[in-house]
């Protein structure tokens, strides 16, 4: 397993490598990634862990490097490639998130598709290159695969970081992962894909459903092997060991801290494997997006292939892009019926490059969890810890946006043109809440101030201070916000 190094270890490291020269060791820190992509060793490298600076700031760290033949003997002869294993520094949590990377020799600037691949319970990022082949099938297509570690800052015990399923601590060392390759690497931002295994496969569901944003890597399309799509359900199937390292990521049981399951799983299932009336389901993002949930047949992890059941169920009913496939298991007898190798990754791989990152259809849902965009909007929840929900649609025939049915929202953020939305003519927004409070809407891409602003067919003059209905213009920005302080309906139209 690759061990965690601080920053400073690593620059310890570099300067105290045995056999290497002091011109060697000056060679690295200040070297762009690309161009040390570009002088990768034919062998494993025996430089020993080494910074990457970009700009005036260290940002990662590399801690060994490889041609992919030498680090992946089964791939295409003479193909070429790059195997890294890394480690950058994530802000937000003041930690590392180690992680590796195949790259494949494509030309700087041409843009490639990227798998992400999370790895399954209690084992590191290193699984998908002992246990599928995932890093032949991206040679094979140019693709540039990574394999986080999803790290866990929890105190589950020695040995144990590894172990998050899907918790929103790992997602943000996910996040930060996928957001530094795409800033250093060409990747096609349509065309990127998640999947993952067990409590991987709950992970990549739950990172495809909590990351709508198509400016900050949403994948196209994701594949669950038998994954741990529910932790409140997985919370009561699992030994007495797990509860207590589940205790600790969640901060308590699901009866504790139920917020903190339901946000990390994409659907919420009681332990009997019922949907949770009145619970929030992450799936619901999902809409629209291609999805394939794979398990084994005899799989020994029957709550597992029971979760998969009912996530069928609930998808079946609100999308036509998700889809159920049972296989034969094709694992180790040690394993009983619950590995990798009941899919095929050639398969898997086949049906990914189909898809293409789609355009967030006119009407739908959001379930958000924090402040975040989610698709075409931007929602701000009113409290930190709930969820806050919408049904939304979009007319570009009759020029109007209506958002509904909000609770918990504190702020929402639209960009007209995103919306397919002319900020040359007139418009109109109808609002509504659920929850007894107004809402906040921010209109961005107008190029003045508006002629008219109208509520429920009443002129009304700006007003920036904020009381009551009111709206306000802001120049510099060319956002109009709108002020609604009721929870009734209400119409507001816009004469640009």
């Amino acid at each position: 397993m690759f061990r965690i190094l601080t920053g400073a270890v690593l620059a310890a490291l570099v300067a105290a490598t045995p056999g290497t020269s002091s011109a060697q060791q000056g060679r690295f820190p200040g070297l762009s990634v690309r161009s040390l992509v570009t002088a990768a060793p034919s062998r494993p490298s025996t430089y020993g862990p080494r910074h990457i600076q970009l700009g005036n700031g260290i940002s990662a760290f590399v801690s060994s490097m490889t041609a992919a033949s030498a680090g992946a003997p089964g791939l295409i002869p003479g193909r070429g490639g790059l195997v890294l294993i890394m480690s950058i520094f994530v802000e937000e949590t003041q930690a590392e998130e180690p992680f590796s990377i195949y790259i494949p020799p494509t030309p700087v600037g041409v843009e490639r598709p990227m798998l992400v691949a999370f790895h399954g319970f209690n084992v590191s990022h290193l699984d998908i290159w002992a246990n599928t082949s995932f890093i032949e099938e991206c040679q094979a297509r140019d693709w540039i695969l990574i394999a986080p570690y999803s790290r866990n800052l929890a105190p589950t015990g020695p040995g144990t970081s590894q172990i998050s399923f899907g918790s929103a601590q790992s997602q943000t060392h996910v996040e930060a992962v996928i957001d530094y390759v795409r800033g250093n690497f060409a990747v096609d931002r349509d065309r990127i894909y998640g999947v993952g295994f067990s409590m991987g496969g709950g992970a990549a569901l739950s990172y495809a459903a909590r990351h709508r944003d198509p400016e900050r890597g949403a994948f196209a399309a994701v594949v669950n092997h038998t994954g741990t799509i529910s932790l409140r359900n997985t919370y009561h199937n699992v030994s007495p060991d797990q509860q207590g390292l589940m205790r600790r990521i969640f901060n308590g049981s699901p009866s504790f801290s139920p917020f903190e399951y339901v946000r990390a799983s994409s659907i919420d299932l009681d332990a009997s494997g019922n949907l949770v009336l009145g619970s929030r389901h992450m799936a619901t993002n999902l809409v629209g997006v291609p999805v394939r949930t794979y398990y084994g047949i005899g799989d020994s992890e029957q709550y597992l292939v029971d979760q998969s059941l009912a996530l069928d169920s609930f998808m079946s009913s609100i999308s036509t892009s998700f889809e159920l496939i049972a296989l034969p298991s094709n694992c180790p007898a040690a394993q009983q019926g619950h590995c990798w190798d009941t899919i095929d990754e050639t398969e898997v791989c086949d049906w990914l490059e189909l898809q293409s990152l789609s355009v967030p259809g006119p009407v739908g849902q959001v379930v958000a969890d924090r402040n975040a965009r989610w698709g075409n909007l931007r929602v701000e929840p009113t409290s930190s810890d709930d969820f806050a929900t919408l049904d939304y649609s979009v007319s570009t025939a009759q020029s109007s946006v209506r958002l509904l049915g909000t609770s918990n929202v504190d702020e929402i953020e639209l960009e007209l043109a995103d919306l397919g939305l002319s900020s040359q003519a007139p418009f109109s927004v109808r609002c509504g809440s659920a929850d007894s409070t107004g809402d906040r809407i921010l209109l961005n891409g107008l190029t003045g101030p508006p002629q008219d602003v109208l509520r429920n067919g009443i002129s009304l003059g700006q007003d920036c201070q904020g009381v009551g209905s009111s709206w306000c213009f802001d120049a510099a920005t060319g956002t109009l916000r709108l002020e609604e302080a009721s929870s009734l309906s209400s119409l507001w139209s816009i004469v640009p």
